[in-house]
């Protein structure tokens, strides 16, 4: 989306407030309910984010550059 410019608009129908999103936005606010919903993996995310805050985590180079057998 180039230079995109998102505006605020109310917009009511039959006396109720609806919300008109681009795709990408409502894509991402669907994912990121499903998120929120499944507490597995959020605790799992508790758990890495964690991690990386103590220093324990492996770098793309140390993943990747193992020779595998």
């Amino acid at each position: 989306m180039k230079n995109a410019v998102c505006a605020s608009r109310q917009i009511v129908k039959c006396d109720t407030p609806v919300a008109i999103l681009p795709r990408d936005h409502y894509e991402s606010l669907v994912e990121t309910m499903e998120i929120l919903n499944d507490r597995r993996l959020l605790e799992r995310l508790e758990s890495a984010i964690g991690n990386l805050r103590k220093g324990k985590f492996f770098t793309h180079r140390e993943v990747f550059s193992r020779r595998r057998r």
